[in-house]
């Protein structure tokens, strides 16, 4: 008949390493999960404050918005946040990938609003992995360069690309016309 104390020393009984890698991956998980909503934040934070000083500087306003649990985006790797820039009809969204018992990356959506003689144009791009640093902390890494970047830089290149989707918007609207 077994007994508490039976399946205690069953337990203790089981390979230090197998229960050292277990308690591993279950601290990693969850400064996976951590980590990846702070890193979102962050970005969200940053765009908003970036947007705020664009519209100052050049009284152009782009959107920011964070949406946490996004279904439309549900079967993209476990996708749960995404940062959406938003400007005259074009986008960049950044949003987070995370499947189970890996780090974290953020990739770039980036979506072309239509005009006259073209669809909407949607292009995804590599952004960063979110890499540990020390117990709790982040460090993003470029993609595709797997360089050390910061979240000012990733959210600089989102910027960069609402920009030249923009661009790329008027340009092909005043050739068609």
């Amino acid at each position: 008949m077994p007994t508490w104390a039976g399946l205690f020393r069953r337990i203790d009984d089981l390979d230090p390493l197998d229960r050292r890698a277990h308690s591993e991956r279950t601290r990693f998980q969850e400064w996976a999960v951590s980590a990846e909503r702070r890193v979102m934040a962050d970005f969200a934070r940053v765009a908003r404050a970036k947007s705020r000083e664009t519209q100052a500087r050049t009284g152009v306003c782009v959107a920011v918005a964070l949406e946490e649990h996004a279904p439309s985006l549900s079967s993209f790797a476990g996708t749960r946040h995404v940062v959406s820039l938003a400007f005259a009809g074009s986008s960049v969204g950044l949003y987070a990938t995370r499947p189970a018992g890996e780090a974290p990356s953020v990739h770039m959506a980036c979506q072309r609003a239509a005009t006259t003689s073209r669809y909407p144009v949607l292009v995804t791009l590599p952004g960063c992995l979110v890499i540990r640093s020390g117990d709790f902390g982040y460090q993003p890494i470029s993609l595709p360069e797997r360089v050390p970047t910061s979240v000012d830089a990733v959210v600089l290149r989102a910027f960069v690309l609402l920009f030249g989707a923009f661009e790329s918007m008027t340009a092909t609207h005043s050739v068609a016309v």
